[in-house]
């Protein structure tokens, strides 16, 4: 049942949960054990060290990395928060502090947090 609640969580807050396991053939132990990988995915950490050392190529790979993994999880806010910030950092027009990453941050908050509290 906690997996019911995470999705239940998940799809509250606009993500395509539906999406994420047609893509996992319906399988959601598998699903909950990608959530809880990505939840803990050391791309998070290369992103703000990366953008806090002002290193925007590896900042972008730490982003585009993670907007993937979201896009195919279906962690929609997150993805699309990402996505805003990789086209900011691929145009090269990124600037510390961003609304972007202020996005970014956001979202990677509360998908820890449910995950957290609901897995």
């Amino acid at each position: 049942m906690l997996m019911d609640k995470l999705t239940d969580e998940l799809d509250v807050w606009g993500c395509d949960t539906k999406g994420a396991l047609d893509r996992l053939l319906g399988d959601t132990g598998f699903y909950h054990e990608c959530l809880m990988l990505f939840a803990e995915d050391k791309c998070f950490i290369n992103l703000d060290l990366c953008l806090d050392k002002g290193d925007i190529v590896g900042a972008y790979e730490a982003c585009h990395t993670l907007k993937g993994v979201a896009g195919n999880l279906g962690i929609t806010p997150l993805f699309l928060s990402l996505s805003a910030l990789a086209e900011k950092l691929k145009s090269g027009l990124y600037f510390a502090p961003s609304k972007e990453y202020s996005a970014v941050l956001k979202n990677r908050d509360k998908f820890i947090l449910t995950c957290k509290r609901c897995g």
